[in-house]
């Protein structure tokens, strides 16, 4: 399903050969060898060889200007690799050597601008070396010689389709989101008045933005800790054993702070569904 909504995001029906960066065991490759594509190559640096694989060809290799694969294709994606790629001029070379004259560059990054116009602490990941906006990706596209043909914004991620345009130019005056300091005070600061008015909190959210929070919190706070994600539960997170929602009585809770800003009320309703009736709180 995942594969599949991402991929119905180019429209991958219109074209029949494809380059995926950052490919890792090829499961979006896969999805497209069986929907009748002809050519389709995946390019992966933690390879430990080359190999192919049905119609696919595994690359162990860095996506890069100095890469030639001597041939061109329809479509050139990525999926969640731009934010870490250091190099990312270089990436974005690659793409267009390796593009046919009326190729596509799709790729789909972490939404940086929502979180900096909202303070929203899910910002910073220590693996990501780039921050995208949507200005940021016309001027980087412009300079290595594409044009957004679209860029769509959605809570969690920018889905960005180009197409390569000789002389493309974008003029991009910084901005600095001077505001994003006070908006995201703000937010510990109400995440601090919840944790400090209740007894029994509930928090539902293993994942990077509350280790943001409980890092920069002044306090030391007890919750019970819960996720949907299966892989995660009974593992430990910031010191708290991750629990499956369904094996709790949540009539012993004060409250839960829901902390997946772009899921909160798919997981708001959840928790309605399942008869709670305390406060419910976002961060």
């Amino acid at each position: 399903k995942r594969a599949e909504f991402f991929l119905n995001k180019i429209n991958y029906k219109r074209h029949s050969s494809a380059i995926e960066i950052g490919c890792a065991d090829g499961f979006f490759l896969k999805f497209l060898q069986n929907n009748g594509y002809t050519k389709l190559i995946g390019i992966e640096p933690s390879l430990l060889e080359n190999s192919t694989v049905g119609k696919i060809e595994f690359i162990s290799a860095f996506a890069d200007e100095k890469t030639s694969l001597g041939e061109k294709v329809d479509l050139v994606f990525s999926n969640a690799v731009f934010e870490h790629i250091e190099d990312i001029n270089g990436v974005l070379k690659f793409c267009k050597n390796h593009l046919n004259k009326d190729g596509e560059l799709f790729f789909a990054v972490p939404n940086a601008q929502r979180e900096l116009e909202n303070g929203d602490p899910a910002l910073f990941i220590h693996e990501h070396v780039h921050y995208y906006t949507t200005d940021v990706i016309k001027y980087v596209l412009a300079n290595n010689g594409f044009e957004a043909r679209s860029i769509v914004q959605e809570c969690n991620a920018l889905y960005v389709s180009a197409v390569l345009r000789d002389g493309a130019t974008f003029s991009y005056s910084p901005h600095l989101y001077h505001e994003y300091s006070d908006m995201l005070y703000e937010r510990l600061e109400i995440f601090e008045n919840i944790m400090s008015s209740h007894k029994n909190i509930l928090i539902h959210g293993a994942n990077n933005k509350l280790n943001n929070i409980l890092a920069w919190s002044k306090n030391n706070f007890s919750f019970t800790l819960v996720d949907n994600d299966e892989n995660k539960h009974q593992h430990s997170f910031f010191n708290h054993k991750v629990l499956s929602l369904d094996k709790l009585d949540l009539n012993t809770y004060d409250c839960v702070i829901i902390v997946p800003t772009c899921f909160y009320k798919a997981i708001e309703s959840e928790y309605i569904s399942l008869g709670y009736s305390g406060k419910i709180y976002k961060v």
